[in-house]
Order: structure tokens, then C-alpha cells, then sequence
């Protein structure tokens, strides 16, 4: 059982793409919990080789997660700083209730929302709403093209314009906030689960790395991502794009909403630049989805 830990755990931290350490990379966060159980089994009957083992495992995990792929720490905003709040929902495709969501979206009054996977139930009052006179919201929608992983809308308070036609799962727009233009990247990436899959999946982060340098604007790339940050999809958009996670390291995961905190991994969020500040990060439970919603408040230093 050490062994294999080991081997999984190696794995999970080889630099390589592969569908295989794709797997086990998004999966470190379990293994290391594995890593700590053996090391209590080993300590409660003891094994030389039992302790070391578990212990290398937990070494190699705790290396991966330390690897400068997350928000170190939560900033305040100061005054001029330019802000947004996100709102990340996966609705998920056959929710029956969204009539909650869109309590929700009415209470947290976040700039921008970036929905994945909405139901038809909600996107009726998204359109009448938006319709209505007087409305300051925009909503820019990629339609399904290959299922309903490709299903965004991204719905704004304030003037947002498309940067690129929204294709399978990717919507580039540029929001126009009061204090200057913000480049936002909605995604909803596949789940690598078959190697089908993955392949799709590097197509569209292969999509949003070309298209996040084409504008000279704060860079904020969001949705789910359906990769943890220790992925190596992930962390090769990060790295490609110059951001990092805007998820506090100590901070729960979001999928599956129905696991106890250390079994959720975190696949919704939203990578950023050095140049912003993660002011709040948190998750808000969503009826009827899988996933738990994510709460992001940003802040960008105002320029002397």
C-alpha cells in the first residue's frame, strides 16, 4: 500500500502532459491525505520502511501544493484600487430549482457572473431580465456546440463587449468597468476523464492561451477550469498566461459539493495576474448543482 501511494503520488508531480498524471495530479490533494494516513498506520505499528515510505509521499505532495500555484493570502482593497466581483455558478444542465439561483445572483450583486452549464429553467428570466427596460445587465452567451460543457453565459452590470465569437466552451469579452476595461476569459474546460477527453481539453487551453495575449487590459481567466490547481492543464495555463489561482491556499474545494471539505477539489475559480489582489474568496452553496458556487472579490492597484 505504501508503495503504490508512492508511485501514485510521483506520478501526480511529474512535469509531463499525459492523461495519466493529468489524473493523478488533480488528485494529490487525496493522495496526501493517503500519505498521512499510512504514516499513522506506520507509526501505530511500527515499519522502518512503512514510516519513510509515507513519509516521502507526504513530501512529495506537500512539494506540489507549495509550488507558488495559489493566493498566498487575502489583500484589502485600497481607495482608487479598481475592483470586480465574480460570481462563479455551474448551475449544472438538469438543475430543477432555478429559481434559486437566481436568489442568489439578486443577493451577492456581483459585478459579473459566469454561469456554466445553465438550465433552460434559468435562462428564460436571464433573457427577460436583461430585456426589460431599463436594465444595465449584459449577457454574452456561448451557446452548446458539443454538449452541454459548452454552455456559458456571462451576464454584467457593466458594458461588456465580445473580444472573439464564444466557441466550445470559451467566451473572451471585455468588461468595461467605471475605472478601466477588464479582459475576462470564461471557460468551461472538459473534465479529463477518458483520454478523449483530455485532448479536447488541451485544445481549449491551447484557445485560451492564444487569446489572453491579445489585449493590453487586466487579465482575468474564470469558470471550471475541471482541473485542481496541482493539475498540470492548469498550472500550464498559469504558467503560459502569466497568472495563478486567485483560491486561498487554506480555502475548501468546490466538486463534489455533497464530499466533506478535504474531499472537494477545487475546479471552480479564477486565475489572475501579479498585478491583482484576491480581497475575498468564498463558496456559497448552489440547490441543485454538484459543484458549490465561488464568491471572488479582486482589486487592482491604481495606477500613481
Amino acid at each position: 500500500m505504501a508503495l503504490l501511494a508512492l508511485g501514485l503520488a510521483g506520478l501526480g508531480i511529474v512535469p509531463v502532459p499525459g492523461w495519466i498524471p493529468e489524473l493523478l495530479s488533480s488528485l494529490l490533494p487525496l493522495i496526501g491525505i493517503l500519505g498521512l494516513t499510512l504514516v499513522a498506520l506506520a507509526l501505530w505499528r511500527p515499519s522502518r520502511f512503512g514510516l519513510i515510505t509515507a513519509g516521502l509521499v507526504v513530501l512529495l505532495v506537500l512539494g506540489r501544493l507549495s509550488a507558488g500555484l495559489w493566493t498566498r493570502h487575502l489583500a484589502p482593497a485600497r481607495p482608487g484600487d479598481q475592483r470586480l466581483s465574480l460570481l462563479l455558478i455551474n448551475a449544472y444542465a438538469l438543475n430543477e430549482d432555478p429559481e434559486s439561483l437566481l436568489r442568489i445572483m439578486d443577493d451577492q450583486q456581483a459585478d459579473v457572473t459566469i454561469i456554466t452549464e445553465p438550465p433552460p429553467g434559468l435562462m428564460k428570466p436571464l433573457r427577460a431580465l436583461e430585456e426589460a427596460p431599463g436594465s444595465s445587465h449584459v449577457l454574452l452567451r456561448c451557446p452548446p456546440t458539443r454538449g452541454e460543457h459548452s454552455w456559458i453565459v456571462v451576464r454584467s452590470r457593466f458594458p461588456a463587449e465580445l473580444v472573439t465569437d464564444p466557441h466550445d466552451g470559451v467566451l473572451d469579452c471585455l468588461v468595461l468597468g467605471p475605472q478601466g476595461p477588464i479582459r475576462l476569459i470564461a471557460c468551461h474546460l472538459l473534465s479529463p476523464r477518458t483520454p478523449g477527453r483530455y485532448a479536447q481539453a488541451r485544445e481549449q487551453v491551447a484557445r485560451v492561451i492564444e487569446q489572453a495575449h491579445t489585449e493590453p487590459a487586466p487579465l482575468v481567466i474564470a469558470g471550471d477550469f475541471n482541473a485542481a490547481p496541482t493539475s498540470h492543464l492548469s498550472s500550464h495555463l498559469a504558467r503560459q498566461t502569466g497568472t495563478r489561482r486567485s483560491k486561498p491556499f487554506t480555502a475548501g474545494g468546490t466538486y463534489p459539493a455533497g464530499l466533506p471539505r478535504p474531499f472537494r477539489v477545487a475546479i471552480d475559480d479564477a486565475l489572475i495576474g501579479s498585478d491583482c489582489s484576491v480581497v475575498s474568496w468564498r463558496t456559497i452553496g448552489l440547490p441543485g448543482s454538484d459543484h458549490l458556487g465561488v464568491r471572488i472579490d479582486l482589486a487592482w492597484r491604481a495606477s500613481p
